[in-house]
């Protein structure tokens, strides 16, 4: 895959290379000063997008989403262009650029204030519940996909792994489990061997086989440290819970900043597992009922935090025997206000709400914003919805071939181009 940007001339009379800002599975983004103006973009390079079609289709539904999705705390779309046409097999995002992200600031911030700290969450509250409103899940809440303006308010972005058109349901009560036919061959093939009465995995899951689990809502989905234990322990059986965990995981990594014994970057995050059964599973696996019981595990890292989960907070879960195992691992409750002992009374409720371990009790993105640790700075009529669901048709179609996906990315560039030639993209 190549790493370096391949300038168009047309491209290169218009904007100017400033650095590169970071790398992703597909991409490259590097920051690029606009010659007219002076003003600086993000550009995020999408490269050789048509040799995974999973990962073209993300990309697919990412434009569509900036494009249709029109709030402050998101980022702001300018335009798609491609290095070559009518034949491509890259794409070039031009995005706002902003001061920097909360995984940087974190960790290269002294102190960050309990007032700044509360501004940080509930402008991110509020952005997520104008995204739910819109039939959306971000699916990939995290530092790192967070940024600061200048102003140092939080703006969404990396919307790579989001997914629109979601059915109300899953803004709700989680589905039932998933058979067997749903999960996929790779779940059902996996072997087990028995020793001394453990269970012992000797094959890993392919996160790609992972990504293909079901037809609705995939599994594969939020970076490791983020992920909610419902994508776990239930693969595709998740809701817009999992967006109000991530943001609970970020919410503890910032009140967490206020221990000046921890220096800015030896600053972790709050639920730093090894790996994540079945999803990245480690090299000598150890199960139990399903679960692994290797200590660095996801899965254990959020119990040893949390505590076990009583018999109410798995009521989620359908296999009773797993159900079994989890309410007998880390029997011992720890307290969060002891972890994080600058935080206050408030700060530590709504903490604990934002990362219930049951999906079902974990508090929903209104019961959040209404709760009494946002009582000073709350503004209702900033809490905006969007007008609409955001839904495309080819979410409606369980397979695009590569002709059909350039199709619709063509019908992309060419509403950019349209734009351009209209002086209607405001640089």
């Amino acid at each position: 895959m190549r790493r370096n940007l391949n300038w168009s001339e047309e491209i290169k009379d218009e904007f100017e290379l400033v650095k590169k800002l970071g790398l992703g599975s597909y991409s490259t983004v590097w920051e690029v000063k606009h010659k007219a103006t002076g003003r600086r973009f993000a550009i995020k390079h999408e490269e050789s997008i048509f040799n995974h079609i999973e990962a073209c289709r993300n990309i697919l539904r990412e434009i569509r989403l900036l494009h249709y999705l029109q709030h402050e705390g998101i980022v702001n779309l300018f335009d798609v262009r491609t290095t070559s046409y009518p034949e491509y097999d890259d794409l070039l995002i031009i995005l706002d650029l902003h001061a920097t992200d909360l995984k940087k600031f974190i960790r290269t911030t002294k102190t960050i204030s309990e007032q700044n700290i509360k501004a940080i969450m509930y402008g991110l509250l509020k952005i997520v519940k104008y995204l739910h409103s819109a039939g959306v899940l971000h699916r990939d809440i995290k530092p790192a996909n967070i940024l600061l303006s200048k102003e140092g308010k939080p703006v969404l972005c990396d919307f790579g792994l989001a997914r629109g058109s979601i059915k109300e349901e899953h803004f709700y009560l989680p589905r039932k489990e998933n058979t067997d036919e749903e999960l996929g061959e790779e779940h059902k093939s996996e072997e087990i061997k028995k020793i001394n009465g453990e269970e012992y995995s000797s094959k890993s899951c392919d996160p790609q086989e992972c990504r293909k689990s079901t037809k609705d809502l995939t599994g594969y989905v939020a970076t490791r440290w983020y992920r909610a234990p419902e994508i776990i322990l239930c693969r595709a059986n998740y809701g817009s819970g999992i967006d109000v965990w991530g943001l609970g995981c970020v919410f503890a990594e910032l009140l967490s900043t206020a221990n000046s014994d921890v220096k800015p970057e030896d600053r972790k995050s709050f639920f730093p597992g090894n790996s994540s059964y079945p999803y990245s599973p480690a090299k000598s696996e150890k199960l139990k009922c399903g679960i692994s019981m290797i200590q660095t595990d996801q899965l254990n890292v959020i119990l040893k935090t949390l505590g076990a989960p009583s018999k109410k907070d798995c009521e989620f879960i359908k296999d009773e025997k797993k159900a079994k195992v989890l309410m007998e691992m880390h029997t011992q409750k720890p307290e969060l206000d002891k972890r994080i002992p600058s935080a206050g009374k408030d700060a530590i409720d709504l903490l604990k709400n934002m990362l219930e371990f049951s999906p079902i009790m974990r508090a929903t993105v209104d019961e959040c914003l209404a709760h009494p640790y946002f009582l000073d700075i709350r503004d209702k009529a900033s809490e905006v919805t969007a007008p609409a669901k955001a839904e495309f048709d080819f979410e409606t179609q369980s397979y695009l071939s590569k002709e059909k996906l350039k199709e619709l990315i063509d019908e992309e560039l060419n509403w950019f181009k349209g734009l351009r030639d209209r002086g209607k993209i405001m640089w």
